[in-house]
């Protein structure tokens, strides 16, 4: 395994190569998604679940020690009025005893008389026999206990602060943590996804290696005695005498379809070796002017013969830089698919230069292609999807498909377009007709 996958990744053809990069990226998009979104709940839920905790147990915390203030003031007859006792002690509380309209404090052991004057209860306010609030105070949060008592017949109100910054301060840090944590766990998650991905693939990756292996090998096995029985045929339709007329109607159809065959495995194999890095398109200065009206010469008899109205507009001095044979191949595919696929109307091309690009626009009202089919046109051998409404006559009277089309042409015009670092776009409305856009770098003089 580990053999073939090396040579699937020093052979893959660049478009399988990034088809292999982008689903190693969506595993690792997808895996941190989830991991993110599994981490995002579990952080928020501890977080608040922990803050919850510890807010419970400062309440807990402040209600005990109000009940001992409650206790001391059952049990003491004496108190120093307006005591300010400065205290190191976590808690702070101060005591009130309501006298007529307004509260007296009895005892407070506070850290400043600001605070005190601060906590002073409105006597005619009527106070809940337990609340709890927060306080900010010169930069400090206290977490306060405001509790009503009566004892022995008089109203107190016990208030006890307790300071929560440092209780603050650790969730802070615990939520910096959570996230500094779950930066690094999702960065790794990804990095992981991605090389566990490159494992995961490496099957697919040798499976695609030789499936292009396969057809390389087959097309060209088939190409040569193909080639020997359709140039036999080709002989004995030449010589076939008076005598043996009747027999030329059983020959011809087995030579369309030998050259089907033969084209289909050209294709194959054209493929196949483009597939692998076998070909190389040589990138040289190319007057695509003269190449378009070379194919074009060859092409205009065939539509007029045909009764399609064709028009095109090449303006002398346009270059690019690409092969000169592979656009010209290029040009063959994409005015082949029109001349096939319509039956009335026109076809036209237009080449001209836009800026910095050289755009080639090939139109058509043929039987044009359904919205569903359009992204997976240039695909193998979709041709007989979306195309199997379109039939024709044979000699025979039987009704059958576009006998000379194999599928795979638009496949490897797309190939050529990318060695070319062109772009390629296809509109079509059903029963409408196509458009083909290419642009291509322009090559200044």
């Amino acid at each position: 395994m580990s053999l073939d996958s090396d040579r699937a990744r020093n052979r893959l053809s660049a478009s399988d190569k990034g088809l292999m990069r982008r689903q190693r990226l969506r595993l690792a998009v997808v895996n941190m998604v989830v991991l993110s979104f599994i981490w995002s709940a579990l952080s928020i839920f501890v977080y608040f679940v922990l803050q919850a905790e510890t807010l419970r147990a400062e309440h807990a915390r402040l209600a005990f020690f109000a009940e001992q203030v409650a206790d001391q003031a059952y049990h003491s007859e004496h108190f120093v009025p307006k005591q300010l006792h400065p205290s190191d002690e976590d808690v702070l509380y101060a005591l009130w005893k309501k006298q007529g309209s307004r509260y007296q404090l009895l005892q407070a052991v506070m850290n400043s008389q600001r605070l005190v004057q601060t906590l002073q209860p409105d006597g005619t306010k009527i106070y809940a026999k337990e609340q709890y609030r927060g306080l900010y105070f010169d930069g400090e949060h206290y977490q306060l206990l405001v509790q009503n008592y009566t004892i022995r017949g008089s109203q107190f109100l016990v208030q006890v602060l307790d300071d929560i910054g440092p209780e603050e301060g650790v969730m802070r840090r615990l939520g910096i943590l959570f996230v500094i944590g779950g930066a690094l766990g999702l960065l790794l998650s990804v990095l992981g996804a991605y090389i566990l991905g490159r494992w995961t693939l490496r099957p697919l990756m040798a499976a695609r290696l030789r499936e292009q292996e396969f057809v390389a090998d087959v097309s060209h096995e088939l190409r040569t005695p193909l080639s020997v029985l359709q140039t036999h045929l080709e002989l004995l339709l030449r010589h076939i005498d008076n005598e043996n007329q009747t027999l030329l109607h059983d020959i011809e159809p087995i030579y369309k379809e030998t050259k089907r065959m033969r084209r289909l495995v050209d294709d194959l194999l054209d493929l196949a070796r483009m597939d692998a890095g076998e070909v190389a398109t040589i990138r040289t200065r190319v007057h695509v002017s003269e190449v378009c009206l070379e194919v074009l010469e060859l092409y205009e008899p065939l539509y007029v013969q045909k009764g399609i109205h064709f028009s095109y507009q090449v303006p002398q001095g346009i270059y690019v830089l690409g092969d000169a044979g592979r656009i010209r191949q290029l040009l063959f595919i994409l005015l082949d698919n029109a001349y096939k696929y319509t039956e009335r109307g026109e076809v036209s091309l237009h080449l001209e230069t836009r800026g910095h690009l050289v755009e080639l626009v090939i139109r058509d009202t043929g039987i044009g292609i359904a919205p569903e089919w359009l992204p997976r046109i240039t695909e193998r051998f979709v041709r007989g999807e979306f195309a199997r409404t379109r039939v024709e006559k044979g000699d025979n009277g039987v009704d059958s498909v576009s006998a000379m089309s194999t599928g795979l042409g638009l496949a490897i015009a797309k190939r050529i377009v990318l060695a070319m670092q062109g772009k390629w776009h296809i509109a079509s409305n059903l029963g409408v007709g196509t458009e083909i856009t290419l642009r291509f770098p322009l090559e200044r003089m």
